[in-house]
């Protein structure tokens, strides 16, 4: 379904007009929708860089049970910023640089289709992944410069801040 876009909304004022009246828990229904139905999102306060408070201990091992979770879901909806914990096949790679993003993907035709969140700068492909895969790390130039990131545990900067990232595209 290329070409699918959800973005995560600070407040009804920021929304295109047909979302203005949407209930707050669609954006949560969206990314789930669009990550999985397995996946586990992450309330993050705005201003910080991963979960923090005493709601948020032990996220690492947070499970698909805690999106059944009510006050949880209250939460994901009405504050801060949505993370993603990466896992069970859920994985990114995070691209740095906007001129990196065509290349990988003309080497990569496959992933043209995967869902794709943008940033400022660069991008993140999402893709699930059924084998054993690598551990994280960093990706690099052959030239040494910073390319970007594999990643499948959640990391600080693969967080959905609302009102600035979009998602676009999924096979």
């Amino acid at each position: 379904m290329r070409g699918d876009r959800v973005s995560a909304w600070t407040d009804a004022k920021h929304a295109p007009r047909q979302q203005a009246c949407a209930p707050m828990s669609s954006v949560v229904e969206e990314l789930r929708r669009l990550l999985g139905n397995d996946v586990v999102l992450l309330a993050i306060k705005r201003g910080h860089k991963g979960p923090s408070g005493k709601s948020m201990n032990g996220w690492q091992s947070f499970t698909a049970a805690k999106m059944r979770e009510p006050d949880y879901l209250a939460r994901l909806n009405h504050r801060g910023n949505i993370g993603v914990l990466l896992g069970h096949g859920l994985a990114t790679i995070d691209i740095d640089h906007n001129e990196a993003v065509e290349p990988f993907l003309k080497l990569n035709p496959r992933l043209r289709e995967t869902l794709r969140s943008r940033r400022k700068r660069g991008c993140n492909l999402w893709v699930r992944i059924k084998r054993a895969y690598p551990d994280p790390s960093k990706l690099r130039t052959r030239s040494g410069e910073d390319w970007g990131e594999w990643a499948r545990r959640w990391k600080s900067d693969s967080h959905l801040r609302r009102g600035h990232r979009s998602q676009e595209g999924r096979d």
